[in-house]
């Protein structure tokens, strides 16, 4: 079982407000059209989290903005929380809402929030001095520069002389 990381203080959806947003506009585009066709407007349902292997838990908090941006009426309750180490099989959270909104934002993690939040975590902690080698630097801003890429979002190049 892999062990829980230092105390965790949770990031705020401003950080990633924006992130989520672009990758649901990814995915979803103009809207899900076989949700839209085949499952009513109206229609509720409820979900859980299950872990499929052992883990520590990040990303609470950005599943909780997909499914915000996605329905704020959806409510989402996690009974294990970042950074606590959960055994696969584990249930650990549930979400109720509508259906559309549900299937939507279930998609959404094979876009690997954890990893996403995690990344972000770690960039937060370098920026606020945390000591690190160059190699890890480099390697959180290759993934970052991947993650803007799959978002489709371009670097401007910087002209000389102008900040």
């Amino acid at each position: 079982m892999p062990q829980p990381p230092r105390s965790v203080t949770p990031l705020s959806p401003a950080s990633f407000a924006d992130i989520v947003r672009r990758a649901l506009a990814e995915d979803v585009g103009r809207g899900d059209v076989t949700t839209e066709a085949t499952v009513p407007a109206v229609q509720q349902a409820h979900g859980v989290f299950v872990v499929k292997q052992p883990c520590v838990l990040a990303g609470e908090a950005v599943v909780r903005e997909v499914f915000r941006q996605l329905d704020p009426a959806t409510l989402v309750t996690f009974s294990r929380h970042d950074g606590d180490a959960c055994p696969s099989g584990d249930l650990i959270g549930e979400v109720e809402g509508a259906a559309r909104a549900l299937l939507i934002g279930e998609r959404l993690p094979d876009e690997n929030p954890e990893e996403l939040e995690e990344l972000m975590q770690r960039c937060e902690d370098v920026m606020h001095g945390d000591k690190t080698s160059k190699k890890e630097v480099l390697r959180l801003t290759s993934r970052l520069r991947e993650i803007e890429a799959k978002l489709g979002l371009q670097r401007r190049k910087k002209v000389k002389g102008k900040r």
